[in-house]
C-alpha cells in the first residue's frame, strides 16, 4: 500500500477508535437505569444572576461534577422556549465555553432539561427510548438530581446535545446540521426571498463558516420540489434532497406517540434538527423535545397530514403511504407490553425525586394523574392504532 494511503487509513482507524472511546465513556452519563446526581458550582452571585436573567442567553462560568469527575470552568446558560424558568432554569452546559477545547467524557456540551412542561417528568425519556427501539436516531437521555452550590434544584433530564458528536455517533459521517428556529406557523411551504431567507428558519450547528449558498441553497431546492414538482416527478424531485421513506417512518413514529408539536405539529413544523450529509439524498429530520408527546390514546394517526405540504403529497404516493402505515403497525408491535413496562420503570426510578422537587410547576396530585395517563396510553394505544390503520386501508 502506498504510504499516503496507509497514513489515511491509519488516521481513519484512529478516528473510529476515538469515537468508540467517546461513546463508551459518555454512555455512563446517559445510563437510563440510574438516577444520577450532577453538581454545579458557581462563584458569587452568578447563579442568582442567571435566574434573574433567565430569558437571556448569557453564559456564566461553573464547575460541573458527576460521579467523581469534574469539568472546571465550563459555561452554563439558561435555555428553552416555553420551558424557560427563573425558578427552575433549563440549562445548556458548554464544557469548552471558558476552557477552549475542554470536553467531558468526550462531550462538548449537554442539556439539562428542567422538565417544566411535563407533569410526569418522563415523557421525553420514554419517547426517545421508543424511537431508538424502532431503529430511529434519537438523543440519549437519563434522569438526574441537580444541585447548585450544594442546594437541590430538583429533577432534571440529562440530554445529549444534537451536535457534531451526535452526528458522528448516529450517522457515522459529518455533514451539515441545522437547528430549526420556530417563529410562526410553517407547514413546509416555500418561503419567498431567496436563499438568505432560510437563515431565519435554520440555524447552522456545524460548518457555520460555509457560504450561504452551500448552507441554504439545498433547502430552496427541497422546498421547491415539495411544493412545485409535478405529481409524477414528486418522489424523484424530493428524493434528491431527502430520504423520503425515512421521513415517513419518522412521521409515523411521532404520530404513534401522539406528538402534536413535532414535524406534523398543530402550529406547524417544530422541535427538530435537520441533518444533511454530503450526499443530500440521505438528508433527514432528527427528533428533539418530546415533552408534548402522549397527548391522548385516541390521537388520530393522520393528525397534521393535510396542512403539512410534504406529508399531504407523500401520502398520495402508494409506496410511501404503505411505509407510513407499516411503520404504525410496527410501532404498535414494539409498544405492546414494552411501553407500559418502560413507563413503570421510569416512574419507579424518577417518580420519587420528582415528587420531592419543590421547584416543579406541578402538584404531586398532577404528577400522579400524569403517570396514570401515561400508563393508560401505553395499554390502549397499540390496539387503537391497529384498528384505525385497518379502517384506513380498507377505504383505499
Amino acid at each position: 500500500m502506498p504510504l499516503r494511503l496507509f497514513l489515511v487509513a491509519c488516521a481513519a482507524a484512529a478516528a473510529i477508535g476515538a469515537r468508540g472511546d467517546v461513546l463508551a465513556r459518555s454512555a455512563q452519563l446517559f445510563d437510563h437505569g440510574v438516577l444520577h446526581r450532577i453538581d454545579l458550582l458557581t462563584a458569587g452571585d452568578e447563579w442568582h444572576t442567571l435566574k434573574e436573567n433567565f430569558r437571556e442567553n448569557g453564559y456564566y462560568p461553573a464547575t460541573m461534577r458527576w460521579n467523581g469527575l469534574e469539568a472546571p470552568n465550563a459555561g452554563i446558560r439558561s435555555r428553552g422556549g416555553g420551558s424557560r424558568s427563573g425558578m427552575k432554569p433549563g440549562l445548556r452546559v458548554d464544557f469548552g465555553r471558558f476552557a477552549p477545547n475542554q470536553t467531558f467524557l468526550g462531550l462538548r456540551s449537554i442539556v439539562l432539561d428542567n422538565l417544566t412542561q411535563d407533569a410526569s417528568g418522563i415523557k421525553e425519556r420514554v419517547a426517545m427510548r421508543f424511537y431508538d427501539r424502532l431503529g430511529l436516531a434519537a438523543p440519549r437521555e437519563a434522569h438526574a438530581r441537580l444541585y447548585v452550590n450544594g442546594e437541590p434544584q430538583g429533577l432534571y433530564a440529562v440530554v445529549e446535545s444534537i451536535d457534531e458528536d451526535f452526528v458522528l455517533r448516529a450517522f457515522g459521517q459529518p455533514g451539515y446540521l441545522f437547528e430549526y428556529e420556530y417563529d410562526t406557523e410553517w407547514f413546509l411551504t416555500r418561503p419567498d426571498g431567496g436563499v438568505e431567507n432560510y437563515r431565519t428558519l435554520f440555524d447552522p450547528v456545524t460548518r457555520q463558516r460555509s457560504s450561504a449558498q452551500a448552507l441554504f441553497e439545498p433547502f430552496d431546492g427541497l422546498l421547491w420540489a415539495i411544493n412545485e414538482a409535478p405529481d409524477d416527478q414528486f418522489v424523484w424531485s424530493v428524493g434528491r434532497f431527502l430520504d423520503l421513506p425515512l421521513f415517513m417512518r419518522h412521521a409515523a413514529a411521532q404520530n404513534f406517540l401522539a406528538q402534536n408539536d413535532g414535524i406534523l405539529g398543530y402550529a406547524g413544523v417544530n422541535n427538530f434538527y435537520f441533518y444533511r450529509p454530503d450526499d443530500p439524498a440521505r438528508s433527514r429530520f432528527v427528533f428533539w423535545d418530546e415533552d408534548n408527546a402522549f397527548l391522548a390514546p385516541d390521537f388520530p394517526v393522520l393528525q397534521g397530514h393535510e396542512r403539512n405540504v410534504l406529508m399531504r403529497r407523500a401520502m398520495a404516493v402508494p409506496e410511501l403511504r404503505a411505509v407510513y402505515f407499516d411503520t404504525l403497525l410496527r410501532a404498535a408491535d414494539a409498544a405492546e407490553g414494552w411501553l407500559e413496562e418502560e413507563v413503570r420503570r421510569q416512574v419507579a426510578l424518577a417518580g420519587g425525586a420528582l415528587r420531592a422537587d419543590t421547584r416543579k410547576p406541578f402538584t404531586n396530585e398532577e404528577v400522579a394523574a400524569a403517570e396514570r395517563a401515561l400508563l393508560e396510553f401505553a395499554r390502549s394505544r397499540p390496539a387503537l392504532v391497529r384498528r384505525e390503520v385497518a379502517q384506513l386501508r380498507n377505504r383505499t
